[in-house]
């Protein structure tokens, strides 16, 4: 994301995840999770973590999908100020999927992410429209928290998204 206000910068965000999962039954799963985000105007400027753990399906129909996950992993932060912090940390997710038609689909994804440095929770809530077999349109409202952001920051920050999704 990337924004300007009369010739400003205001926003420049960046923010990249990789999740994989290996099933033991329908319910039980292990996962790994890599993610990584920069944001120019955000506590934490740059903000890494590495973790796995296990994760079960609460709901586990071709309709409608819930899944919880936690687990321990490293976590690298560097604020706006330049100072670093590489440590233990832990993530706790959800996450939620529900078919409404062929062609339409809302997800509610939830990240608490923390270490001792801070704690960031991240809601993001979206409505998904297939266009084609690999591609999809999605408008999202995020939502992020930061327990104790620096002075002057504030500690909410809510998004608005409109995507372009296209799948491989």
């Amino acid at each position: 994301e990337y924004g300007e206000a009369n010739g400003v910068k205001n926003e420049e965000k960046l923010f990249a995840t990789y999740e994989g999962n290996r099933y033991f039954s329908p319910e039980l799963y292990a996962f790994g999770i890599g993610r990584a985000e920069y944001d120019g105007f955000a506590t934490n400027e740059r903000d890494l973590f590495v973790g796995f753990g296990p994760g079960y399906r609460v709901i586990n129909r071709s309709d409608m999908t819930w899944r919880l996950q936690a687990g321990p992993g490293i976590r690298h932060v560097e604020d706006q100020l330049g100072a670093t912090d590489t440590e233990a940390g832990f993530i706790a997710s959800s996450r939620f999927y529900k078919s409404l038609t062929d062609t339409m689909s809302l997800t509610n994804d939830t990240d608490i992410l923390g270490s001792s440095v801070n704690t960031i929770a991240t809601n993001d809530f979206g409505v998904n429209f297939k266009i084609t077999d690999n591609m999809s349109t999605r408008v999202s409202y995020r939502t992020e928290y930061n327990s104790d952001p620096l002075p002057g920051l504030k500690s909410t920050d809510s998004t608005i998204g409109l995507s372009l999704v296209v799948g491989f």
